[in-house]
């Protein structure tokens, strides 16, 4: 017990027992106290509850009930990774969902046949070409002077050798005359052998001298003929031989100058420019310089490549009924069939493949929404298509 300070004296200090019994806890405070389990409790189910719903989510197994054919995870990223996504045969008769890119069916790089620098170019990307329209013009100067040369010197091979001919043609004509006047001499002189029959003897010797002399006279003329007629002289050989080779350097370089005119090999889209006016084009695969003008597509006949898995390639067939839609424009459904299924694996990425042809709209302008390159998914169906072809 504290005694305070009374009439100004100083405090007493405690006793040691007044200290060690103000430090004992009361009975009061002795008493265990009870601590609520319910909230514990609720929290311990939640967690557990909340636990067992996770598992299910991410590591539920297959429902038996699904149809066999539904990949399994590793199948599905393997699926993924070939660009294919397998799906059960529902309803709407849906077998296989794949992805791919659309694809022109004819596309030509046009490429000219002679190289120089390019004059004019009549087309820009997107333009729509038709077959044998003039796409550019090469510079023609220098294969104008070759044609020029080559023809002149076709002209002058053909002059001689004509020349030639005529002098050969001229002996040939002189001894067919010959031997045509020999055969007249035998016949008149067989003719007064006739006539003679009741002369003198000496009148017929005469005749027959005269018609041995003109037998002769024609075997003579027909060896000469028929010599001439088996061997030209070499000389028109030679002119002949020089005049065939110069008319056909003649052509050949006709056939550049004519080529210094490009023109569009089909009808169709043009996809890329490669070349530009003032600028040198080669035909020679030479380093740095490009080799092609431009590149054309058919945009009203296109495909969609698909790589379809190896273990799914037996639900495709041909002329199989599809539907298809480019991802920039998923609103716009397509009917499509398989056109092709490739005769080849694809072995890095096990798959093989496979063709989808597009049928456009009847409405719609080749190019205005589906263009090579783009993205789309294609869906196939169990049943043949209609207009498959």
């Amino acid at each position: 017990m504290i005694h305070s300070p009374t009439n100004g004296q100083a405090a007493l200090p405690e006793s040691l027992s007044d200290r060690v019994r103000s430090l004992r806890l009361s009975e009061h405070s002795r008493q265990p106290q009870s601590f609520p389990m319910i909230p514990w409790l609720a929290v311990f189910v939640l967690s557990i509850a909340c636990s067992g719903l996770g598992y299910l989510a991410f590591f539920k197994p297959a429902n038996v009930e699904e149809d066999a054919a539904t990949p399994t995870k590793k199948a599905a990223t393997e699926a993924a990774a070939s660009g294919t996504a397998l799906v059960s045969i529902n309803k709407d008769g849906k077998v296989l969902e794949a992805k791919g890119y659309i694809v022109a069916v004819d596309s030509v790089q046009v490429s000219p046949k002679v190289g120089a620098m390019v004059k004019e170019i009549y087309f820009k990307e997107g333009d729509y070409i038709k077959e044998n329209q003039l796409l550019a013009v090469i510079d023609a100067t220098m294969y104008q002077l070759d044609y020029d040369r080559s023809a002149a010197q076709a002209q002058s091979a053909f002059q001689k050798y004509q020349k030639l001919l005529k002098t050969t043609e001229a002996d040939l004509q002189l001894a067919a005359a010959e031997l045509a006047e020999a055969n007249v001499r035998v016949e008149q002189a067989k003719a007064d052998i006739d006539f003679n029959r009741t002369e003198s003897k000496q009148v017929r010797t005469k005749s027959s001298n005269e018609l041995a002399t003109s037998l002769t006279k024609v075997e003579q003329m027909k060896n000469r003929l028929e010599k001439l007629q088996a061997s030209l002289p070499i000389e028109a050989l030679i002119a002949k031989a020089e005049f065939e080779f110069a008319e056909a350097d003649r052509k050949r370089i006709k056939t550049n100058l004519e080529d210094t005119k490009v023109l569009a090999p089909i009808s169709g889209t043009v996809l890329t420019k490669e070349a530009s006016k003032g600028g040198m084009i080669n035909a020679t695969f030479a380093k740095d310089l490009p080799t092609s003008l431009c590149k054309i597509a058919d945009l009203s006949n296109m495909e969609v490549d698909l790589p379809i898995a190896e273990r799914d390639i037996s639900r495709i067939f041909q002329g199989q009924k599809c539907k298809l839609y480019a991802e920039a424009f998923q609103e716009r459904i397509y009917d499509g069939y398989v056109s092709r299924i490739m005769p080849i694996g694809d072995r890095g990425r096990t798959s093989v493949a496979v063709r989808v042809k597009i049928i456009l709209r009847p409405d719609e302008k080749q190019g205005s929404f589906l263009r090579p390159d783009m993205s789309a998914v294609v869906t196939f169906f169990k049943d043949r298509s209609d207009k498959a072809e």
